[in-house]
This record gives structure tokens, sequence and C-alpha cells, in this order.
């Protein structure tokens, strides 16, 4: 089986016989219910593989759409004029960088449809080409856009080119509303709706589906969609690392499943990590490495985070979603957004959604953020901690760990006792293993008691008890005369 990992173009995955999970059966349903669209999903989650597949579609492209489920769906084909805006490729430093990737699409366009505007501004030009294209074809045109929020992303900690990116985006996007009549369908995709500050409310006619449970799996991949098309690539990887199937199933759904996109739709695992760790045959943290943006350290060094009720679960607003002012006044939105959080539930009562992180690539990823202002450490040193840290953990090598915690930790003035010491110094150990990236239970029920900590990795599990004033030894036989391990 070869992935398409990093393949964006769906005509090129389809004729190299690169594996495409179909997702033509949503396509269809949504290009035939309604006209203009959006969709906010985390980077490397697939929107740019779903414009393409839309672009390919609209453009008649039958071929490549052989065998699968749109296949037996659309008995038309019709070819129309794709207009298609990337703006996720630039780095916009300046407004001058925003302009010149803007001016380098739209000249295509207009050498496309044989007509030159240099004198006008974007949004002018923009107008001509749509109206241009549909009176040259008889056909009225698609717009897809990508990542069309990414410069606004890149000046979020600079308010004057952010103000600056938002009044030319606004102007761009306003085409879509004043040329309804010359267009046939549009969407956007990108990370956030920036309702509350001008862009996105110029785009009302938008049907924003990035919570729509009917919806909920069009990018990503579902537990039936990885057993249903992966699972001999599955026991493959399980005979590289030593697994049964069955183990590999659940390695995979620990490190890379987890992200819910409705309240009721299914879960889906992250596309580019769960193919690369397919094709490695390894259960690496794929994601942290090109799917970050500076969005993440500009909200851990700005914004005021309750980083205890973040790595366990945080409520938010349902009004807050997927609409937000400022990353500094609610940063759990933007954290959503970006692919740190997901839903976990939903309160209709109190009209809220409880958000948890997904899974443990994304809480090794975040964590790795975390340690640093959580424990009061430097970088490297926050690296090195937390390396000694994993590695003694994993290795069961506990006098190495508890010599790594009073180290980095209590005994470098990093740690103060307040209040309910034995209490305080337990949440504190919380904290260090869910920061670290591993997953904590507190306080957890048993039969006969409640034990203080559980810490859990992929291999192993702690059962921790902590004790002031006291012996290790009568922790020790607490732990066994409880029965705290039994469940496990």
């Amino acid at each position: 089986m070869i992935y398409p990992i990093g393949e964006q173009d769906f005509a090129s995955i389809r004729k190299r016989g690169l594996v495409y999970v179909d997702k033509t059966e949503l396509v269809y349903k949504m290009t035939h219910e309604s006209k203009y669209y959006f969709l906010s999903r985390p980077r490397r989650f697939g929107k740019s593989l779903l414009l393409s597949t839309l672009e390919n579609y609209f453009l008649g492209n039958k071929e490549a759409f052989q065998g699968l489920a749109i296949d037996k769906l659309e008995n038309e084909w019709q070819q129309y004029p794709v207009l298609t805006l990337t703006l996720g490729k630039g780095e916009y430093k300046t407004l001058e960088d925003l302009h010149v990737w803007l001016d380098y699409q739209l000249s295509y366009w207009e050498k496309q449809y044989h007509y030159e505007d240099k004198e006008n501004d974007a949004a002018v030009r923009f107008t001509n080409v749509i109206q241009r294209a549909h009176k040259q074809t008889r056909r009225q045109v698609v717009i897809l856009i990508d990542e069309y929020d990414a410069p606004l992303q890149a000046a979020l900690n600079n308010p004057d080119l952010l103000e600056q990116y938002q009044s030319t985006l606004r102007n761009l996007y306003l085409c879509l509303k004043s040329n309804d009549k010359h267009i046939h369908f549009a969407f956007l995709t990108g990370i956030t709706a920036w309702g509350k500050i001008g862009v996105f409310s110029a785009l009302n006619n938008l049907k924003d589906i990035s919570l729509d449970r009917r919806y909920a799996t069009i990018c990503g991949i579902t537990e039936e969609e990885l057993h249903n098309v992966f699972h001999d690539e599955v026991a493959l990887l399980a005979e590289e690392n030593h697994l049964t199937t069955a183990v590999a199933y659940q390695r995979l759904k620990a490190q890379y499943d987890g992200y819910h996109f409705s309240n009721e739709g299914s879960r889906v695992y992250n596309p580019f990590s769960l193919l690369r760790a397919l094709d490695e045959k390894r259960l690496n943290n794929y994601w942290i490495q090109t799917g970050e943006t500076q969005l993440i350290a500009n909200i851990v060094e700005h914004a005021h985070i309750d980083i205890e009720a973040l790595l366990n679960e945080v409520s938010m607003p349902i009004d807050n979603m997927l609409n937000n002012k400022s990353y500094l006044k609610n940063p759990n939105t933007f954290l959503y957004q970006a692919g740190y959080l997901t839903i976990k539930s939903r309160d209709d009562d109190r009209q809220e959604y409880i958000l948890e992180i997904p899974n443990n690539e994304v809480r090794f990823s975040l964590g790795s953020h975390l340690i640093a202002p959580t424990f009061g450490l430097e970088e490297e040193q926050a690296r090195l901690f937390r390396g000694d840290l994993r590695s003694a953990f994993n290795n069961v090598r506990v006098e190495e760990m508890v010599k790594t915690l009073n180290e980095y930790i209590f005994f470098k003035g990093n740690y103060m006792t307040m209040g309910d010491k034995e209490l305080y110094f337990q949440n504190t150990l919380a904290t260090v293993f869910r920061v670290v990236g591993y997953r904590v239970e507190v306080e957890k029920a048993s039969a006969q008691g409640r034990a203080d900590l559980v810490v859990q990795s992929d291999k192993y599990i702690y059962v921790i008890e902590t004790k002031l004033d006291t012996s290790a030894q009568q922790a020790l036989e607490q732990i066994n005369e409880k029965g705290y391990a039994d469940a496990f």
C-alpha cells in the first residue's frame, strides 16, 4: 500500500493508485444541498485534499472518481470554471507579502480568461475574474478558498498588520456575496471563524458545517475506515513491533484517535499521523513535527491558561466554539480550533461544550509547550527534565524517576507546599505527569478505596499513594490491602 503522505492533489493520488479513503458520498451530499460552505479543521487534517476533490468533481473529471461512492450517485458530470485560491503557503510578514501572493493567483486567472487588470485592487480584480469566467464559459463559477485565515494567523501578535490583513481579505471575500448570480458553489476552509472581527461577518451567507454531525467525518479517518481499509497494514505494524494486531489497534487509537467534531458524530483519527505510523511502522509523534503553528507558542506565552484544567477538561460556551475575538481572552477556543482540544460532551442546560485533549500525541505536543512555564524552568531544562522523566518511567527505573522529580521540581524552588501539603503534593505530581504526556487519574476509585494517582503509558500503569510524615512501606501496604491495582 502506497500512502499519499503530504500529497493534496486528488487526481494525482487516484491516477498513481495511492490509498484514498472514500469521502465522496459526503462530497455529493454537500454539493447538492447548499451553495456556500465553511469548514474549520486543524492543520494536517486533509482540508486541502478535500478541496482538490471538490475541484476535480466540478471540473467533471469523472475518470478520477471511478470506483468511488460518487461514481454511482452522479449521472451528469457537468464542468464548471473553478477558481482555487490557496492562502496557506505564504509567510505574510508584511502587507506586501499578502498583496504579492494575491497578485500571483489573480494574474494566473486573468491570463486564463484573457483579461489583465493590474490597475485595480485585489477585490475588484477578483470580481472581474468571476464575471469574466462566467461570461466566457456560460457556466457559473465554483470558488474554493483554502486556509482563508492563514494571513490572520500570521499577524496575531501584530495588531496593526492584523487590521490591514482583515481589511484586505474582508473586501476580497465580500466578492462572494456581491457576485452571487455568477457563483454556482463556494467552499472555504480554515482554522478559525473570525466573526467578531469583521472578516467572517462579511460572509454571513456561508453554511458553517464545522460542528455539523453529518459532516463530522469528512476529514479524518474513522474507526470503521481504519479496520476496513488498513487492516492488513495494521497487522504489519503489529508484526514489526512484536505486538498482537489487537494491541496494535489499541495503541493506534490511544495515540491518534479521539478527535470529535460534533457531539453526536463519530470520532476520527488524525489522518496525517495515522498514515505516517502505518507507513513507517512506528507510533511516533508525527503531528508535532509539521502540524504545529506559532499559535500555540503565542498562547502559552501571552494568554492566561488554567493548566491543570486544560490537562484534564475545560468548558466552552457554545457560541465561542468557532467564533472568538482574541486568543488572549479565550485561548481554549483557539486550542480547540488548532486541534489541541476536542469535544468530549455537550451540556445543553448550560449551553456549553466540555473539551478534552484528544489523544497521546497531542498530550505530548501540548506538554512540550507547558513544562517550562508551569514549573519555572528554562527551555533547555524543560527538555532535559521531560526526557529524563520519560526515560525512567518507560523503563521502570523508579529511583531514577524520583531523583529526576527532586532535581528539577522539588529541590529547586520550583515547588512550595501550600495548605493541605499531602493533597498539594499529590496535585503537583498529577500535573507533572500530565504535562510530560501521560494519562493521569486522581482519586481512582476501587472496591475498597481510592488510589491517589494512577498514571498510564501504553506499556505501564503506575499506582501511586502519597503519604505525609510516614513510611513508604505503609503506602505500599495500603495499595496492596485496598487492591488499588487489582483492576489492572
